[in-house]
């Protein structure tokens, strides 16, 4: 099952609302089209705090949100195309490098930066039309070295570096008035803002109240402790068909593997593969739906690894 058909994305317009860290320290905002009608996607990417963010929210919330947004790009796509009488389709992208320095080189969260490019790309495959770098510090190139294998070829191909002198390639394939002016267009905020802050999120230390740590939801979480080597099994029994399964999990440190198998007869069936992976900075979550589409006895057992 894709992660797009996991998370419900044809619903998330309608039914989710990213957290409030997401809303307000996740760069990044739509600012209308280019010449051929593709979206327009700015994105202040040296100021973004995603340590902060891993801290404040949970796995799921960031693949949502990217999905959320995809949805919302292919809406803006259907409307351009009605209005334009011709298919519109694609995304813009200019990421912008302005005040990169060291702390963006923090692993975990370039991780999981490429990780949620990943999402797009595996979902949306036809997304992503050109990425413009614009701003490159000195160390992009040891940025890009780090990077680099873990993006896909044709991702490889969409990218442009335009260092300081972007303006007048911008301009090519965006009109003015579809690009804010302190990146050299026209278009300005509510305000007379030449950021666009209004629709586009320029990011910022995240403050530590929103620290999950911080939070009543994490004070009601239960600790076990696990040994180097060890194993903790968590049996529950499912009673009616169609209840989900939900689970929330962090360490201290280090990583840990986590799987779900549900008992067939005598044996024990893996429906959630175990999977190891370093969850000290960030909370993990998920779910699984408890149905047997052949035959739901009145009781199932769940085993939890």
């Amino acid at each position: 099952m894709s992660l797009r058909e996991q998370h419900g994305a044809e619903k998330l317009i309608d039914e989710y609302t990213p957290p409030e860290v997401i809303q307000k320290y996740m760069t990044g905002g739509d600012i209308g089209h280019d010449k051929e009608g593709a979206v327009v996607r700015i994105e202040p990417w040296g100021y973004l705090d995603m340590k902060g963010i891993m801290y404040s929210c949970k796995k799921s919330d960031l693949e949502k949100s990217k999905l959320l947004q995809c949805e919302k790009h292919l809406k803006d796509l259907e409307g351009e195309t009605e209005k334009l009488g011709k298919p519109c389709a694609g995304l813009t992208v200019v990421f912008d490098m302005q005040n990169v320095g060291s702390k963006h080189m923090w692993k975990p969260g370039l991780d999981m930066y490429l990780y949620l490019v990943k999402v797009l790309e595996d979902n949306y495959p036809d997304m992503m039309k050109r990425l413009f770098v614009i701003n490159a510090p000195t160390l992009f190139p040891v940025l890009y070295k780090l990077v680099k294998p873990l993006l896909s070829e044709d991702m490889k191909n969409k990218i442009f570096v335009l260092g300081n002198d972007f303006k007048d390639t911008l301009l090519e394939y965006i009109e003015a008035e579809n690009l804010p002016a302190y990146l050299g267009g026209t278009k300005t905020g509510s305000d007379g803002d030449p950021k666009c802050a209004d629709v586009i999120c320029h990011g910022g230390e995240v403050p530590k109240e929103f620290y999950l740590e911080n939070t009543e939801d994490f004070e009601t979480m239960e600790t076990i402790t696990v040994g180097s080597g060890d194993k903790i099994y968590m049996e529950y029994e499912i009673e009616k068909e169609d209840s989900f399964l939900k689970w929330e999990y962090k360490t201290e440190e280090h990583d840990i593997g986590f799987g779900v198998f549900r008992k067939n007869g005598d044996d024990w069936e893996e429906v959630v593969p175990i999977q190891r992976t370093d969850c000290s900075i960030m909370t993990l979550d998920g779910s699984y739906k408890c149905k047997d589409p052949g035959h739901m006895p009145c009781a199932s057992t769940i085993l939890l690894v």
